[in-house]
């Protein structure tokens, strides 16, 4: 497993591809996804329709608006996602 490195720092929607380890409905009915970067960070958010019927450990990707956490830069917060999709199955 590589090192775990920062959330890159970027302004405006940036592309996001990573492995789909957590998938929850939240109150409210809204579902949230925890995405893997290879790089190992990671980032919580809101589930993008294509993703939602996905299977945990698949290779997604799609492009948002992301932010680190404030006292830990290893994990982080996006927004907005669009143009989603499933690159591969869940790795074997």
């Amino acid at each position: 497993m590589p090192p775990t490195t920062d959330i890159p720092l970027c302004a405006g929607r940036t592309q996001v591809r990573g492995r789909l380890i957590d998938r929850k409905r939240t109150f409210g009915g809204y579902w949230r996804c925890l995405i893997k970067h290879a790089d190992g960070w990671k980032v919580w958010g809101t589930c993008p329709r294509a993703l939602v019927e996905a299977e945990i450990g698949s290779l997604v990707e799609f492009v948002a608006t992301v932010r680190a956490k404030e006292d830990d830069p290893k994990f982080g917060f996006y927004r907005r996602p669009a143009a989603a999709k499933v690159i591969e199955g869940p790795a074997t």
